[in-house]
């Protein structure tokens, strides 16, 4: 990657600032979002009557917390630390949670499609990536077709949930190669898509690839850059909580498998 990219601090200074200094501060966050970001159009009132929003933004100050304390955060090179920065920011920027979910175990299985979905759109509002109306609306009509609804089983019954239509990725994928023309952001938002892709056992995506196929969707850098937000994204939740995070074994071993299946290593 040699084009030039946005420095996250320039655009969240105070996101960083309040990392630093209380990882906690909920409301702060919110005042953060709300100053920085709902004056750009971004849609973050989605989160309204939602019972989880607290919960959503404290996960995004956590992840963001673990990435800058992380030893293999630090060791990336500058551009790579941001692109992670960009990709915690936004990769859970359009998840729903009950009562906006229907599923009532809170999970919300689309939700990195519809938060790639959105990420576009806000850096094209924020001007950071210029798209024209034309790419707009084939980004859109793109998701148009982006998912299904599957019956799941649950305590409560048969019950109808929104998932990934994995037909359509190839098509995500070649719209963010082809008319995404920065190369940085390129990277964030397959990162942001595929972030619960990789197919594991302790918390199984919904709508896994095929690892035979990662070479469609990943190179060897995104992989690994993947496998620091996916530790990150993972360990965000039981980091203050006494409980043992044990997954990042598992993760590692995951990743070096999909490796296996990239034509160039």
């Amino acid at each position: 990657m040699n084009d030039s990219y946005p420095h996250f601090k320039d655009y969240f200074a105070n996101v960083i600032n309040i990392v630093q200094r209380d990882v906690k501060d909920w409301k702060s966050l919110l005042y953060i979002l709300n100053k920085h970001i709902s004056a750009q159009d971004f849609n973050f009132h989605i989160y309204e009557d939602n019972t989880k929003f607290q919960d959503i933004l404290i996960h995004t100050l956590k992840v963001l917390f673990c990435l800058m304390k992380d030893v293999n955060f630090k060791q990336l090179n500058i551009e790579n630390q941001e692109i992670l920065l960009w990709t915690a920011l936004f990769h859970d920027c359009a998840k729903l949670a009950p009562p906006l979910t229907v599923s009532p175990d809170g999970r919300d299985p689309a939700h990195p499609f519809r938060s790639c979905h959105k990420t576009l759109i806000y850096l094209s509002h924020l001007n950071i990536l210029k798209l024209s109306q034309s790419q707009l609306n084939q980004w859109n009509y793109l998701f148009e077709q982006a998912y299904i609804i599957v019956n799941k089983v649950f305590l409560e019954g048969n019950i109808p949930v929104q998932i990934h239509n994995m037909n359509v990725l190839p098509k995500l994928i070649l719209f963010i190669e082809k008319e995404v023309q920065s190369s940085f952001f390129k990277t964030v938002l397959k990162l942001i898509c595929l972030h619960q892709s990789i197919p594991c056992c302790k918390y199984p995506p919904v709508t896994p690839i095929d690892l035979r196929e990662t070479s469609l969707y990943f190179n060897k850098q995104e992989l690994l850059l993947l496998q620091v937000f996916w530790i990150n994204d993972s360990y965000s939740y039981c980091y203050d909580k006494e409980e043992v995070f044990d997954f990042d074994i598992e993760i590692q071993q995951k990743i070096k498998e999909a490796m296996k299946h990239l034509h160039t290593q």
